[in-house]
């Protein structure tokens, strides 16, 4: 059962500053019957593993958990002259658990380990546009907290057992800048690029020796370039040319 509201709304402060509000308010209730599983030696000669199945045994768990979250968003936007403009935002958002990481659980003390992660995020850039080139250029940061998955390890004698672990919280900051630029009639000429860090925080005492390393999987680098041309001469007809980068 999900139970959720939003509010937001735009207001003109002044004539050359804007703020943009939003707030959300959620509630989830989730409820688990699942059948228990038992092994069966399906000719009962344990002479022939082989045979040996994990199968449900007709008897069922039941779990449930109600979590409540909120996010709230505030952004700035001041006009400082026609074609420039400054802007900031903050905010702070909520991830609701997977469905996936309650299934396998088997007792309502690790149910009870799982909450919404919490994330936080901080922006501010600059905006300009004039005579066919637009242009904007911002630095990010980013924090998520509350990282308490499940997952499937391989068990000291053999087999699958599911898992949960408190990870550390993990954070990301960088800069990204995004150009558009229309030199000739008809042609438009597009690119962007995010540089960042994304590392490992704190959150958990017993990892705190992991602090600062870096995310695996997260690029440092991520860019792309396109242009676009659509001939005045042929309605209809454009030609498109797109390049991507993502660093390591």
């Amino acid at each position: 059962t999900l139970i959720s509201g939003v509010l937001g709304g735009e207001i003109q402060l002044t004539d050359r500053l804007r703020a943009d509000l939003g707030v959300r308010a959620e509630y989830n209730d989730y409820v688990q019957n699942s059948e228990n599983t038992s092994p069966f030696d399906l000719d009962a000669n344990p002479a022939t593993p082989y045979d040996s199945v994990t199968f449900g045994n007709t008897s069922f768990r039941h779990f449930n958990k109600s979590i409540s979250d909120w996010s709230a968003s505030v952004g700035l936007n001041f006009r400082v002259s026609d074609p420039l403009s400054v802007y900031g935002s903050a905010a702070r958002g909520y991830k609701m658990p997977a469905l996936d990481d309650l299934v396998e659980v088997t007792s309502q003390q690790r149910i009870d380990l799982f909450e919404a992660r919490e994330v936080q995020a901080a922006e501010l850039g600059v905006k300009y546009a004039a005579g066919g080139v637009g242009l904007t250029v911002n630095g990010f940061y980013t924090t998520v907290k509350n990282n308490t998955s499940q997952g499937a390890e391989n068990a000291p004698g053999g087999g699958t057992i599911w898992v949960i672990r408190e990870s550390p919280h993990t954070r990301a900051f960088g800069a990204e800048v995004e150009a558009v630029v229309s030199p000739v009639a008809g042609l438009q000429l597009l690119g962007s690029g995010t540089f960042l860090k994304a590392e490992l925080g704190g959150g958990v005492d017993s990892l705190a020796r992991f602090v600062g390393e870096e995310l695996n999987g997260a690029p440092n680098a991520i860019g792309n370039l396109a242009a676009f041309y659509s001939p005045q001469a042929a309605a209809g007809l454009q030609f498109k040319a797109d390049w991507h980068y993502v660093g390591e």
